[in-house]
């Protein structure tokens, strides 16, 4: 989460302020998703909001010492309340040829709804699948239909639903997305997410909550929550935890090296921010080490390098492919 005063620095803002007052006439969240598409186009045709946003995060010192993981989508603040987050993440682009392959496993992000504008780059490819998979616990298998497969070229901006499972797939090019993400319910106990009184003893909390059986009440994940994968023409389910476990421990130097490779490389394609900016990271005392090899490259002009996308991350047998995807759930 950021930071209460990476949280305010754009509450004044006319796009901020359109956000909010947005939030605040409609109860319904998707229809505040609805309003909200054309406040995520203008954010992302604006170069100097951009980089304002840049700027921010670079100034922010949570952000600067993120612990950055195999599991993190590398990215940056936008604003962030109680009730909804707008943040931007980057994408980067398959090996050549291997665009139709899956960038991770089916999932879907629990109670939260998801609404993105894909205004850097290619895009992506998807498939949004129905709710309620059935799960044999006995052997795992699912039973995932496609409901929508789309490209964000012709869906944009396009929306994720509570509980609907998805895919994406390796973009052709770099790409990047602003998002919204906000619970389909507006409860009172959504504040309680970013309570730092709270926070130490979210493992035991979870576990009460799931004993009183009260966690769709509140909004909270499911106990058992599944992420989805194609083993031969079935698919399989495997435990979220599970899944996560290795990509979340695996934040060494390899892992920030590469989330940093990536964020550089796609402020000098892009062009926001500035040299003058960036140049003030040498000297701040909050800028880790691992920080130094890209920042030099950029401000001193040398071509970055593009990072590819890792495609057999956090996918149980490695990989899969759209037609994996269609001959499994047809």
């Amino acid at each position: 989460m950021a930071s209460s005063d990476m949280s305010s620095f754009f509450a004044n803002h006319p796009y901020i302020q359109e956000a909010i007052k947005l939030e605040q006439t409609h109860t319904d969240r998707r229809k505040f998703h609805s309003s909200m598409e054309s406040v995520l186009l203008k954010m992302g045709q604006d170069k100097e909001f951009m980089s304002n946003v840049i700027e921010r995060n670079i100034k922010d010192k949570g952000w600067l010492q993120f612990d950055w993981s195999d599991y993190n989508i590398p990215f940056f603040y936008v604003y962030e309340t109680d009730d909804f987050i707008i943040k931007i993440h980057l994408f980067p682009a398959g090996p050549l040829g291997k665009n139709h392959y899956a960038a991770h496993a089916i999932h879907h992000h629990n109670n939260y709804i998801l609404t993105t504008n894909a205004f850097f780059g290619s895009g992506y490819e998807s498939m949004l699948f129905e709710k309620d998979v059935k799960v044999d616990e006995a052997t795992m298998k699912g039973n995932l239909k496609v409901n929508k497969h789309f490209h964000q070229k012709e869906w944009n901006p396009s929306r994720i639903d509570s509980w609907e499972p998805h895919i994406v797939f390796l973009p052709e090019h770099f790409s990047a997305t602003i998002l919204i993400w906000s619970p389909d319910v507006k409860r009172k106990t959504d504040a309680l997410r970013n309570s730092s009184l709270l926070k130490p003893f979210k493992k035991e909390l979870r576990h009460l909550i799931y004993r009183l059986g009260i966690g769709d009440k509140i909004g909270m994940a499911r106990e058992k929550t599944y992420q989805y994968y194609v083993e031969g023409k079935e698919v399989k389910a495997i435990d979220e935890e599970s899944y996560f476990s290795p990509s979340k421990s695996a934040n060494g130097s390899e892992q920030k090296q590469y989330a940093m490779q990536m964020l550089f490389f796609f402020l000098q394609k892009s062009g926001y921010g500035s040299t003058e900016l960036l140049s003030s990271l040498k000297t701040d005392s909050d800028t880790p080490a691992y920080f130094q090899p890209w920042l030099d490259m950029y401000l001193s002009g040398e071509t970055i390098p593009e990072v590819l996308h890792r495609h057999e991350l956090n996918i149980p047998k490695k990989s899969f492919t759209r037609e994996d995807i269609i001959a499994a759930c047809s």
